[in-house]
């Protein structure tokens, strides 16, 4: 008598979970409702599939206040310890107790308690008391949500903690008085151990972040890369003041090496580099930074920034770049051009102490005299690219694809004066269609007199569709696409 054992007693545990990371993987897209899709029926196979399967339904939670499933989901994690144990991304969306009083616009209204009803209060609660029982979580999104001191200590003490993301909400205050929560001895700031990625976004009329709480967690030892708003640092130096008062014997300092500042746009906030410069004065490990904002008209050039003596690379305009960038070792520059951006331009690559070795343009229409300008203030560049338009006339009739007619002789001359250059990219908006034969053509012309004015080229990118790479041992060119998934083509 023969005996048919399952095929899940033969194949090792470690080949199945191979299969449903697998299956878990090709459905991140719509995540968690294709996941769901695609694991339950393999949970419900056998008590093997369902135990292996169960850290990956449960490794993104999102606790929705508006969901139709919040309080069954909320059930779930709250008498089960092995899904609490699997929850690695949380996400927080509308949350909130009533407690927060209503501001008026007019200051005669007095201030207003917002009624909400009282199962939303006990649903707050059994949020709260679920979150506190997840202690292996790598990231946590907060949008328009309430954060209440024991949930923030909480997550800020995770050993796992790496991202934390909030949308406007509400976050306590950290000024409250000497030893308060956020920073002492028993403080959740300084037993927070592997948090590097904070980003911090105001969540236009509805927000009420303390700016003091987002200096707190600006704070954090192991911070490196932050995403904040201009409007939460303009007060740097008074909250610093008022955080010295209160704390005279903690020694506070930030280990922040990449910054993007930006402004929301219902705040109507006018962006002064000013207002910004004691925070950046403070980050001395600043490497990477960007701002999403321009200077206004004006504003004098008069820099009163100490020099940023690691920061490396700059995104955003040149004429903040020209403004706060005075002796920085400035190596990468990626601008964002507007048509009255000529004078400024120059001036945001001299800027820099060491020489210029990467360069990004945007948001220009296309002129061959500013590769020439960028040829002779950076001759010693290894990575060049443009992002512009280039208006041009021709027939679109019975065209299939956007190619750029760009002459060889617009390139190849300024090549000669770069002879360092590595990679060049040349992504330029046409309003000619070519077909697909005479582009092709028209690409390989123009790499082929590349190649021939300057010996260290390795790449180029001459449209969004293509890559040309070439070996330098044998000097032949190979296209592929970006994504390198469609094979090359060597000629």
């Amino acid at each position: 008598m023969t005996i048919h054992r399952p095929l899940t007693s033969t194949v090792p545990p470690e080949l199945w979970l191979i299969i449903i990371d697998a299956l878990y993987h090709a459905t991140l897209g719509d995540r968690p409702k294709r996941v769901r899709e695609a694991l339950g029926p393999v949970r419900l196979t056998c008590r093997l599939f369902r135990d292996l399967s169960l850290p990956r339904l449960y490794e993104r939670v999102v606790l929705d206040a508006d969901s139709d499933h919040r309080d069954q989901l909320l059930a779930t994690l709250e008498g089960d310890h092995r899904k609490r144990k699997a929850v690695q991304e949380l996400v927080l969306r509308g949350w909130d107790d009533g407690k927060q009083p209503f501001l008026p616009q007019d200051p005669e209204e007095e201030e207003t308690e917002i009624v909400v009803p009282e199962d939303v209060v006990q649903r707050f609660g059994v949020m709260e008391r679920v979150v506190l029982k997840l202690n292996r979580l790598r990231s946590v999104e907060a949008w328009h949500s309430r954060i209440s001191e024991h949930v923030l200590q909480h997550v800020l003490k995770s050993k796992t903690l790496h991202h934390l993301w909030i949308y406007g909400g509400t976050l306590p205050s950290c000024l409250g008085g000497v030893g308060s929560w956020s920073w002492n001895s028993d403080g959740a700031l300084v037993k927070c151990q592997n948090l590097t990625k904070l980003e911090v976004i105001h969540g236009g009329s509805y927000s009420f972040l303390d700016p003091s709480a987002v200096f707190a967690l600006l704070h954090i030892p192991t911070i490196q890369s932050v995403t904040v708003e201009t409007a939460y640092v303009v007060a740097w130096p008074m909250l610093k003041y008022v955080w010295n008062r209160l704390n005279p014997t903690e020694k506070i300092t930030t280990s922040i090496t990449s910054v993007h500042l930006f402004s929301h746009p219902e705040l109507d906030f006018t962006f002064n580099p000013n207002t910004v410069l004691p925070f950046l004065a403070d980050c001395p490990d600043l490497q990477d930074l960007q701002v999403d904002a321009d200077l206004p008209d004006n504003m004098p050039f008069a820099p009163s920034l100490p020099s940023l003596n690691k920061l490396s690379s700059f995104t955003g305009s040149p004429r903040v770049a020209s403004y706060i960038l005075h002796g920085a070792p400035i190596e990468r520059l990626n601008l964002t051009l507007t048509p009255d951006d000529d004078p400024a331009f120059l001036n945001a690559l001299k800027v820099g102490t060491v020489p210029l070795l990467s360069l990004s343009l945007s948001g220009v229409e296309w002129d061959p005299r500013l590769l020439g300008q960028v040829a002779e203030e950076c001759p010693e560049l290894r990575a060049l690219r443009f992002e512009a338009d280039l208006v041009t006339e021709g027939d679109e009739a019975g065209c299939t694809a956007i190619r750029n007619p760009l002459s060889p002789a617009d390139v190849v001359d300024v090549l000669y004066s770069l002879r360092e250059l590595e990679t060049l990219s040349l992504l330029l908006e046409c309003r000619v269609r070519l077909p697909y034969h005479r582009a092709e053509k028209w690409e390989r012309q123009l790499v082929t007199s590349i190649s021939a004015a300057s010996g260290c080229l390795t790449q180029v990118q001459l449209s969004r569709d293509w890559i040309w790479e070439r070996d330098l041992g044998t000097g032949l060119w190979t296209r592929t696409t970006p994504d390198g998934l469609h094979g090359s083509w060597p000629w």
